[in-house]
């Protein structure tokens, strides 16, 4: 049913499948089926955006360099793009539908597309960020086929017959959900100076895909510095990004790293007006911590730390990663 889907085997993406594999993984089968249609995307974005990029953020932390991950949905990249002009949606569609991801749903005479980047015109305000989202279809996730169909202005009278039919056929409707993503521009440092890797699913301790998702990754240590950095600015911006910052930085500071580099990042962000001074990043940053410690609620509760949560209290996790940025700031 996951029509543009080509990341995985199609016997696992019937409905009697996802749940088990949900059972098996101990995981709602809403993670399932998100994960599905998201590394997806991951693979497909990596394989055809007709301009080098480099994965950073969340994602790659999670599924690259954490322990134990969390989920996170929004794909981020970096690229030497001197503007957003210069990112061609058509090649990376075009790309994505010769290699078969993407799918035409006819609904009578209302048409779907399924698998193809449309600009996200809702968040992408800012100039040097490219926001993107792709379309597809799941069994729960997102929004039902005829109320995506309704907000789209169509006349849902005309095809309630056609939902009918389509019900009795399947003995469901399916739904629709977007997969988003960031392209960040002007990156000044050469992307092609980063290593490729492969990117693994969550799902993979029980199923593998058959495609997998591969390219140029952001080192630990920039993600160190990325991360310090967002982790300084005030909290009411985004309580819930905080915490994900503050635990990607415990996952991370458990690497062996090369400390030059995190210099090297650190500096570059304060010259690149993207943070404060160094000193003044790192006073921010203890302050914040301090109140994000009185947050152990939310870590347990979110969807985000699902797996986390099941290991960690929060409160000493918070204790080990104040003290291993102090280090990590000593050091350099």
């Amino acid at each position: 049913m996951y029509w543009a889907v080509k990341s995985w085997r199609k016997k696992i993406l019937r409905l009697e499948e996802i749940d088990q594999l949900a059972v098996k993984l101990k995981l709602p089968r809403s993670v399932v089926e998100r994960e599905i249609i998201f590394y997806d995307t991951l693979t497909q974005i990596l394989r055809c955006s007709p301009v080098p990029v480099c994965l950073k953020g969340g994602t790659l932390i999670s599924r690259l360099y954490s322990e134990i991950p969390r989920f996170s949905w929004d794909i981020d990249l970096v690229s030497n793009l001197s503007s957003k002009k210069g990112y061609s949606l058509d090649k990376l569609n075009k790309c994505i539908e010769q290699l078969g991801g993407t799918y035409e749903l006819v609904c009578n005479e209302v048409k779907v597309n399924l698998g193809f980047f449309e600009i996200d015109a809702e968040k992408n305000v800012f100039i040097d960020l490219l926001s993107l989202r792709r379309l597809m279809s799941t069994y729960s996730v997102g929004v039902s086929l005829p109320r995506y169909v309704l907000r789209r202005g169509e006349e849902i009278d005309k095809l309630t017959m056609y939902f009918l039919r389509m019900k009795k056929e399947l003995g469901f409707l399916p739904s629709l959900d977007y997969v988003r993503l960031t392209v960040s521009i002007n990156e000044k440092e050469p992307i092609e100076s980063f290593k490729s890797k492969v990117i693994p699913s969550i799902l993979e301790k029980i199923e593998k895909p058959v495609l997998k998702a591969k390219g140029l990754v952001f080192p630990p240590e920039y993600c160190i510095a990325e991360k310090i950095s967002r982790l300084g600015k005030p909290l009411e911006l985004s309580l819930r990004d905080h915490l994900c910052d503050l635990y990607d930085l415990g996952q991370l500071l458990k690497l062996k790293l090369d400390i030059s580099l995190f210099k090297k990042r650190i500096d570059y962000l304060y010259r690149a007006r993207r943070a404060v001074l160094p000193r003044k990043l790192f006073e921010q940053v203890e302050r914040n911590i301090s109140v994000l410690t009185k947050y152990g609620k939310l870590f347990e509760t979110r969807r985000e730390f699902i797996l986390p949560s099941r290991k960690y209290e929060w409160k000493e996790y918070v204790g080990r990663v104040r003290e291993e940025i102090r280090e990590i700031i000593k050091l350099s």
